[in-house]
């Protein structure tokens, strides 16, 4: 079974993945997994953050001659937003004169569990860890599992189906809705309601609130029989679900 795990802060040296279970003599294509990442930082309200990463994987170890070997494999992808806050960020030394610990927990992010959980008196280590940058490993890991899928002949594909009470349309069928969606700002395959879904955002955070929203995720080439009833935690709905 496919399994990974991912270390690094957001403004720390960088994101860690590591791969265990991936099959031997599997090629890797290294531009997939970097346009993979290209495709992260895109879209539209991408943030300034966006602006400063480009984002690029290492091997660190488990590919050999651009095939796996079998062996775990660790990828690295460099934050070089870290060169501004070694400071701040540095696994060793105190931290600089002067420095205001963050002490007031953000409404709806992981500050005050974590602050609680870990007994923390710094906020910023959950921040740092409970960041949107840590999607950059799950990214990566993800491209693994699109080649292994590959080579069965398994694609996986989606898109947004609704922004607040605005809802794409469209006789597309699922593969033709995913490539009209990779075109587009919202991942959405409807041009006409993209553009209304674009101003409704823009509305709305003027407004200081949020929407809510649908997408779609599906996957074709499957076999059947994949997960089972006969045990919860084997149940394919309730695996999806665990990793959301």
């Amino acid at each position: 079974m496919l399994q990974y795990i991912t270390a690094g802060e957001s403004h720390g040296k960088g994101i860690v993945v590591i791969i265990r279970g991936f099959p031997s003599n599997m090629e890797v294509d290294l531009d997939f997994i970097n346009e993979e990442l290209e495709r992260r930082q895109k879209g539209f309200g991408s943030g300034p953050r966006m602006d400063i990463e480009k984002d690029r994987v290492e091997i660190l170890s488990g590919v050999r001659f651009r095939k796996t070997i079998g062996s775990p494999i660790a990828i690295l992808v460099k934050n070089k937003d870290y060169q501004n806050w070694i400071d701040l960020m540095s696994p060793e030394g105190t931290p600089p004169p002067g420095y205001s610990l963050v002490t007031v927990p953000r409404p709806g992010h992981a500050d005050l569990a974590g602050l609680v959980k870990y007994r923390f008196e710094d906020i910023r280590n959950v921040i740092e860890r409970a960041s949107a940058r840590e999607t950059v490993g799950r990214v990566v890991a993800g491209a693994f599992a699109k080649i292994f899928l590959k080579y069965f002949g398994v694609l996986v594909g989606g898109f947004v189906e609704s922004i607040g009470s605005v809802r794409a349309e469209s006789s597309l069928t699922f593969q033709e809705k995913v490539m009209q969606a990779s075109k587009s700002l919202l991942r959405t395959f409807d041009k006409d309601q993209e553009e209304k879904m674009i101003s409704l955002i823009e509305k709305v955070r003027k407004e200081g609130d949020t929407l809510g929203g649908t997408f779609v995720v599906g996957a074709w080439g499957l076999v059947p029989g994949l997960g089972s009833y006969t045990e919860a935690e084997l149940r394919l709905d309730s695996q999806i679900a665990g990793a959301l």
